[in-house]
């Protein structure tokens, strides 16, 4: 791990509260709340003496408006394309000013004016090419087969992913991490403003895509890489907890116990190629467009006063 030690921004490490039995109780108090999402926390979580809570919550694909309502959610970032967004009526303008109509017509259906919906695509046309020629041809042929059937690729594609052997969640990461820069920017940019707190974000798991927008929040934010780890670890123990429940409404293949993994490595691999590639979390974020402003920005709106 000494790579990892200046990849927090500026190379000041935030110190962050241990309180086990009182930060794991208010936690447990706010799942119990969240109903309609497996994998639910709030961000500051992973370091409560530097973060300001209520700001971002992350959690798995959202299943109906308690966890909006309940926790005032006035943003959503869903890191799926609009395809998968709540109501898909046919030949509908999907994003307007990066809003997502449908989605946003889904929750005013709940009674409720919010929130914003906006969906940045972690994994476009151009990235799941990137990932697909990895795949050996036996993964290519289950493919087309698959599409032979009308079957979802994913159904092949996830366990693929998944497997260490084939390409596995660390080098997941780094593509998307190398591959995804400008769809990565614009999600960042929505921790902007500080309107649009407090922030849902989102994709199927809550652990990938969602995994790595917070990870790169948190080192921005001066988190320890060692309560970044614990945090990306906390969802499979989450994602199981609800599986074991029958709390996780997904399809049977999302839900197999390799796809759901969360082992520490899979993200160490990716706060390693920060590091070594690109020098640290500040030249990843310029390399990728982000400002000093904006960085600024977002720091503000999430560190507490007393850390910053």
């Amino acid at each position: 791990m000494q790579a990892l030690k200046h990849s927090f921004e500026g190379g000041r490490e935030r110190p962050c509260q241990r309180s086990e039995d009182i930060s794991h109780r208010a936690a447990d108090d706010k799942r119990n709340i969240a109903v309609n999402a497996a994998n639910f926390r709030d961000v500051s979580e992973a370091c409560e003496l530097a973060l300001k809570p209520g700001q971002i919550y992350r959690s798995s694909e959202v299943y109906g408006c308690d966890v909006v309502t309940n926790f005032k959610i006035k943003t959503i970032l869903d890191l799926r394309g609009p395809d998968k967004c709540s109501s898909k009526p046919k030949g509908h303008v999907y994003e307007h000013l990066g809003i997502c109509q449908p989605c946003n017509a889904h929750y005013e259906a709940c009674g409720m004016e919010g929130p914003r919906v906006h969906h940045v695509d972690f994994i476009p046309m151009h990235v799941g090419l990137c990932i697909m020629a990895k795949m050996p041809m036996k993964i290519w042929w289950k493919v087309a087969k698959g599409a032979c059937r009308r079957e979802d690729p994913a159904k092949v594609m996830c366990p693929a992913v998944a497997n260490p052997g084939i390409m596995g969640f660390q080098e997941l990461y780094i593509t998307l991490l190398d591959k995804s820069r400008e769809n990565i920017a614009e999600a960042l940019r929505l921790f902007v403003d500080p309107d649009n707190f407090p922030i849902l974000v989102h994709c199927v798991h809550g652990k990938d895509r969602t995994g790595m927008i917070i990870m790169l929040i948190l080192l921005l934010c001066g988190v320890p890489v060692e309560a970044i780890l614990e945090d990306y670890a906390r969802s499979e123990t989450l994602l199981k907890e609800s599986k074991a429940k029958n709390q996780l409404p997904m399809a049977e293949y999302l839900q197999r116990d390799d796809v759901i993994d969360a082992q520490r490595s899979n993200l160490e691999g990716a706060l390693t190629h920060i590091d070594f590639r690109y020098g640290g979390i500040s030249r990843y974020l310029k390399k990728i467009g982000i400002t000093d402003f904006e960085r600024k920005s977002i720091r503000r709106n999430l560190v507490q006063q007393t850390s910053v």
